[in-house]
Formats: structure tokens, C-alpha cells, sequence
């Protein structure tokens, strides 16, 4: 129906907007969810977004169906994709769908949904898909309620910088460059809070990326970071929509680096080994983050 179909991928939901994803897909997809967590004798299902231009209208149509299938959705908002996990680690809640479209242009956007406390599979993608085609109709007991999670997850972040990294890294200067992505509203803070000397470099949060790609695979993508960034202090490369926040030193060979807060896997600028707090930390693995 419509392009949907090309839209289910293995691991998520992605395509151009409104050509492959639109609202009606959001509906449908909500419907859906709802269903299969009452499948599986619960109904709560967090929902945050990013901040691609066709977000807020797929989000709240998303909260349609999943209300009208009868699941308790909790709105959580703007976040970026960590955060949409932090909120549902910190809710006590399972299921989730996070609509981004990851590193995709600024034209696509999309949906990852999550049934359980494991990344969902490619045979639970094809069921939604099913269920998408062939909506079952409303069930009683649906609603939608509006959280703020964005000061608690922002808290979070700083609390774990603070846990988690050495002297001598909260002594550096910091260029972030978040892309004008889902990190925007959280990174300057972040690194002001742990008193890091920060430069911020694109951190209006703008859906339409005008200054760099999200995808920081792509050519060029990290110029102006690199440019920003005189050897020998580092930058951080936060990449919207935020699956990661992997360290970039000042060449741009390990600008994919493993998403930690150090800069490097054996760097004397990590206090401990243990690279994420054990408690609250994101389920699973983003697909789209550099592994």
C-alpha cells in the first residue's frame, strides 16, 4: 500500500517523507503497536522524536494510534535517540518507538520501534508491517500523556561525565558540533554543567541540517569541526539524530570512533574502564551507531 512497504527496512522503519512515510503510516504503525504489547500483557509504550521538520505531525499521529488501539503512550517529546532509551529505562517501560529518521537526509524520516528489552528483529518488523496492511480496529482503555524527560535525561548526562571522566578531561576545551540535531538543546549544557570549556559549532536545533549532512560518513560532513578544532585539544562530534557521541580527534581517520565518553579505548582521560554507567543505560544497540 502506497510505499510503505519499501519503508520497512531489517532493523527499522526509514524512507522519504511524504512519499514513503506520512501520517497515515504513523496511525497504522501506532494501531499496531498497540496491539502487539497487549499481546504481550502490557500497555505503556514511550514515544519520543527528533527534530526533522515532519516530526511533530508523525509523532502525534503515532499518539492517535496508539491511544485508539488501547495503549497507554507517554510523550516524551524532543529527544535524541539515547535519551528516548534513557526514558524508557527510567519509566520502567519496555515497548517504544523513537521517529527519526537516524542519519538519513533531512527529507526522510522514520520510525524505531522496540516490543521488548532487545533491539526488535526483522520478524517483528515484518508482523507491524502486517499489521499496518490489515489494521485491526480500536480497543477501550487507550491515552496519551505528555512527560518532560529532557531535564532529567540532560542531569543524567552531566552526572555520568562527572562519574565517568578523569581530571584531565574535564580540564580540555571542547568544540561540539551537534549538527543542528536532536543533541542541539542538551550538548552546550551538558559540557557547561561538567565545566568543560565549550565552543558550540551548529547547536540550533534546525530539522533541516542546513549546515552539515547527518550522516558524518559522508564527504566533507566533518570540515568545519576539523577546521575548528587546532591540534592538540579535541572535539566532540555529536551526530544527529544522536544515536552516538563517539570522539573526534584532530584527524579524521578516528572521527568514528566507539561511542564513549573518553576520547580513546585505553585514553588517561577515562576515570574508570567501564565506558557508560551500568544503571540507565541505553537497551540494546542502535543500528545506525558506529560499533
Amino acid at each position: 500500500m502506497r510505499g510503505w512497504s519499501r519503508a520497512f527496512k531489517e532493523c527499522d522503519i526509514r524512507g522519504p517523507y511524504p512519499s514513503q512515510v506520512d501520517e497515515e503510516l504513523a496511525y497504522r504503525l501506532g494501531l499496531a503497536m498497540a496491539s502487539e504489547v497487549r499481546c504481550r500483557a502490557y500497555r505503556r509504550v514511550v514515544v519520543a522524536g527528533d527534530v526533522r521538520v515532519s516530526t511533530p505531525a508523525l509523532q502525534a499521529r503515532l499518539l492517535d494510534g496508539l491511544r485508539d488501539g488501547g495503549a497507554q503512550a507517554l510523550d516524551c517529546g524532543l529527544l535524541p535517540t539515547p535519551g528516548y532509551y534513557f526514558a524508557r529505562r527510567r519509566l520502567g517501560v519496555e515497548a517504544g518507538v523513537m521517529v527519526t529518521a537516524s542519519h538519513s537526509p533531512a527529507d526522510c524520516n522514520g520510525f524505531k520501534p522496540i516490543l521488548g528489552p532487545l533491539p526488535i528483529t526483522p520478524e517483528d518488523l515484518r508482523k507491524l508491517e502486517g499489521l499496518v496492511v490489515n489494521p485491526r480496529g480500536p480497543a477501550p482503555g487507550g491515552s496519551v500523556e505528555h512527560l518532560r524527560m529532557q531535564d532529567e535525561y540532560q542531569q543524567w548526562l552531566i552526572e555520568a561525565g562527572q562519574t565517568h571522566l578523569s581530571p584531565a578531561a574535564l580540564a580540555l576545551r571542547a568544540v561540539v558540533d551537534c549538527g543542528n540535531g536532536s543533541f542541539a538543546p542538551f550538548a552546550p549544557a551538558v559540557f557547561s554543567g561538567l565545566g568543560i570549556r565549550c565552543e558550540p559549532l551548529f547547536c540550533d536545533a534546525d530539522g533541516r541540517f542546513p549546515n552539515r549532512s547527518p550522516d558524518v560518513a559522508v564527504a566533507g560532513a566533518l570540515d568545519a569541526l576539523g577546521r575548528a578544532v587546532p591540534s592538540p585539544t579535541r572535539g566532540e562530534r555529536w551526530s544527529p539524530p544522536m544515536s552516538s557521541c563517539p570522539s573526534w580527534p584532530a584527524t579524521p581517520s578516528n572521527a568514528l570512533a566507539p561511542p564513549r565518553w573518553s576520547w580513546t579505548s585505553n585514553s588517561p582521560m577515562r576515570r574508570t574502564k567501564s565506558s557508560w554507567p551500568p544503571e540507565a543505560a541505553p537497551s540494546g544497540r542502535d543500528p545506525d551507531t558506529p560499533s
